[in-house]
């Protein structure tokens, strides 16, 4: 009796120690565990920073090629508001870039614009003649505001829809210092969307090339419509001080009262130039894919209803 119960003792004693053999084996297994994931939590955020610097340093880099081209003035003509040069690498600069960086960097062009002068010679300043060499430099300063203008307007009518609204908040509404920039960003922009976007729309005889193209146009003049309809649109203005500038750049650079009429004509001249879109692509689908006929139909329909609703605003909102 006593043999059995000093080996059921000894029984006892091996499974306890067994059992706290496995527990601390556990647990150190379970440590080790923990380690192992806090550490490959560790290398994935380090490999993440890594990486979101590396995009960012490629973000910029894109950035700076952008600007280096929309600020060489050879990429610029005299003889029209909006260069085609520089059209791409704006709109890559105006995808990729923050509001506060376009807004600075409009805040800068404009200073540029109007606070570098030519000799006053050139501007009328003195009775001086001016030698040739003043001529040639003032020429050179003519050329670069010109420049900046025109990057301006241009980058200024690229820049996507959500990060203008955004601008409007941060810069326009919240008061900010760049407020003044970025009132002039808005009206470069409308002047990039009515003298560059929709310049063809103005021609008589010149047809819509595709649906895409209405679809593009829609949207060029919902963002005018929406540049008008803002409560402060009396403020939206293109500071131009230099006179010599203003000789070559003759558009209207300040939205006026005619401006919400010279909207509402091109919504109806877009229209007429949609139908007869419209008609042309009945008479040069027919016996094609009924697929691709019927998705070509409903998005021009879609465009000629936004159309129509604008215009009907547009009546309903005349005195």
């Amino acid at each position: 009796m006593n043999e059995r119960k000093y080996g059921t003792l000894k029984q006892a004693i091996w499974f306890s120690f067994v059992g706290v053999f496995v527990v601390g084996l556990m647990g150190c297994q379970a440590e080790k565990a923990m380690d192992s994931v806090i550490e490959v939590n560790q290398r994935t955020k380090e490999t993440n920073e890594k990486l979101m610097k590396l995009e960012q340093e490629v973000r910029l880099q894109g950035l700076m090629i952008a600007l280096e081209k929309m600020s060489d003035p050879d990429s610029y003509l005299l003889t029209v508001p909006i260069s085609p040069e520089i059209l791409a690498v704006a709109e890559t600069f105006a995808r990729e870039a923050t509001v506060d960086e376009i807004v600075k960097l409009i805040y800068t062009w404009l200073l540029e614009i109007n606070l570098t002068h030519p000799n006053p010679i050139y501007s009328g300043g003195s009775p001086s003649q001016p030698t040739d060499a003043e001529l040639e430099f003032n020429k050179k300063v003519i050329g670069l505001k010109y420049a900046r203008l025109q990057a301006l307007i241009t980058l200024a009518g690229l820049t996507p829809q959500p990060k203008i609204e955004q601008m409007i908040q941060s810069h326009i509404l919240n008061q900010s210092e760049y407020a003044f920039a970025a009132l002039n960003l808005l009206m470069g922009r409308f002047i990039y969307l009515k003298e560059g976007r929709l310049a063809a729309l103005k021609l008589d005889g010149i047809p819509l090339s595709s649906v895409g193209d209405l679809e593009k146009s829609v949207e060029a003049l919902k963002a005018m419509d929406f540049i008008i309809r803002l409560p402060f649109s009396e403020k939206i203005t293109l500071l131009i001080n230099d006179v010599e500038l203003q000789k070559y750049f003759t558009v209207e650079r300040s939205l006026t009262s005619n401006s919400k009429g010279e909207v509402t004509k091109l919504w109806g001249t877009l229209k007429n130039k949609g139908v007869n879109l419209s008609r042309l692509i009945a008479s040069n689908t027919k016996g094609g894919s009924s697929a691709i006929n019927a998705n070509v139909r409903q998005r021009l329909e879609k465009a000629l209803q936004v159309i129509d609703t604008r215009l009907e605003e547009q009546r309903t909102s005349t005195p």
